[in-house]
This record gives C-alpha cells, sequence and structure tokens, in this order.
C-alpha cells in the first residue's frame, strides 16, 4: 500500500469513528491537544501522524489504535458492487442537508427510494421552512429513478410537467463505505442554470452537529477546481 493511499485510508478512519462520537473536529482538536486545522489534515490524509497523536485521538474517540488504521489486506478502495449495494440500500429513506440556491439556508429534503423499482420520489425544501400537508422541509415533489454500480449511486428525479428541473444526488460508494455523509448534488435554478454544490445525506432529519464543515469546499478542493475546471464527484 502507497504512503498516500495509507494516510487517506487513516483519515477517513479517524473521521467516521469521530462523527460515530458524535464529535466535531473542534472537539476532538481540544482533547488531544492540537489544532483545529491540524485535525482537518489528518482527516484528509494531508500530513503523517506520529504514534503517540494517534494513539491520543483513539482515546479520545474510545477506540483502539489497531482500529483506525487501514487493513493492509484489502484497500479501502476496492470496494464490491456487492458490498457497496448493502450498505447504501440498507435504508428507503433518506435526508438531503444542502444550502438553497434561492434562499440560501440550510435546507432539509426527504427522498423516498424503492430499491426493487430503483425509483425515487424527493420532497424537496428549497427554502429552509416547513410547509402544509407535505413531509417536513416540502416545497415541491420530483420523480425519478436510482442508479447504483460499484463507483457510485445517483439519484435523478426532475418535475414530470417540466422536466428541466431537476436534482441529481452523486454518492460515492468509497466515501460510503468509510462512513463519509458528503454527496454531491446537481440542480437546475430558477432560470433553469445549473449548479452543483455539497450536500450530507443522512437517515434522519437531524442535523449532523458539524454541517457546516461538511458542506465547505476545503482550500484544497477549491485549488484544484480552480486547476482542472472542473469538480470531481
Amino acid at each position: 500500500m502507497k504512503e498516500q493511499d495509507f494516510m487517506r485510508i487513516l483519515g477517513s478512519n479517524i473521521r467516521a469513528s469521530r462523527i460515530s462520537a458524535g464529535m466535531t473536529q473542534g472537539e476532538l482538536a481540544k482533547a488531544i491537544g492540537r489544532s483545529l486545522a491540524s485535525v482537518s489534515k489528518y482527516e484528509r490524509g494531508g500530513c503523517a501522524i506520529d504514534s503517540y497523536t494517534l494513539c491520543n485521538i483513539a482515546d479520545a474517540l474510545t477506540v483502539t489504535a489497531s482500529q483506525l488504521l487501514p487493513e493492509r489486506e484489502r484497500p479501502s478502495t476496492e470496494v464490491s458492487a456487492d458490498s457497496s449495494w448493502n450498505i447504501i440500500s440498507q435504508h428507503d429513506r433518506y435526508y438531503l442537508h444542502n444550502v438553497g440556491f434561492l434562499s440560501q439556508r440550510l435546507c432539509c429534503s426527504q427522498i423516498d427510494v424503492d430499491w426493487g423499482a430503483n425509483e425515487a420520489v424527493m420532497y424537496i425544501d428549497m427554502y429552509g421552512q416547513p410547509r402544509p400537508n407535505r413531509p417536513p422541509q416540502s416545497n415541491a415533489i420530483l420523480y425519478g429513478k436510482v442508479y447504483t454500480s460499484s463507483a457510485s449511486t445517483i439519484i435523478w428525479v426532475n418535475n414530470p410537467v417540466a422536466p428541466i428541473d431537476y436534482f441529481q444526488i452523486v454518492i460515492n460508494s468509497a466515501d460510503w463505505y468509510a462512513g463519509k455523509q458528503v454527496c454531491y448534488v446537481s440542480y437546475a435554478t430558477a432560470n433553469w442554470r445549473p449548479v452543483a454544490s455539497k450536500g450530507v445525506i443522512t437517515t434522519t432529519p437531524d442535523r449532523p452537529p458539524e454541517i457546516d464543515e461538511l458542506l465547505v469546499f476545503t482550500k484544497d478542493e477549491l485549488k484544484d477546481i480552480r486547476k482542472k475546471n472542473q469538480v470531481l464527484f
């Protein structure tokens, strides 16, 4: 296993354990006596972690250091179609948390998935406000399909009356397998111009405590976007 892959998987394991422990990056940084920037780098695999710090992280997250280390016999990038399918399809209702284009407020949309028929219904929240007689935080209803492969799961829904109104949600299988909640969202704005952003997928309408951190593109990601003129989903 290459060092870069080792650090990336280690960082993913730390992040997944932190989320499971209900801690923010700031809380973990305080617990181990490191800066918030350092913890962020650890989770991105951007720098090496000495054994003393790794043990402190494990203690703070109430896990063992060995649980955080990558499995040497199976790189995390080798996720089979069966394993990723089983993990992603464990639930038939999800919630998408993202910043609404019109309101610039944090919105929560409900997504119901029929895995047998590969169909999806999305109750969209555009304004961050509840609407009567619809699922929580819903302003519109879109219908569509779910496409799952070993690499990703894509939820595509649109308005049957105005098909140009659409939402596309891309969930990377490796991220889902590692416990990451981040997804990428593309949709049409009021003037039918497409926009892409980050979102967070959960199985309950409750907002993750670190939602603000998860939705922001990091400096490294923005640098990569400017360099390549494209967003990597």
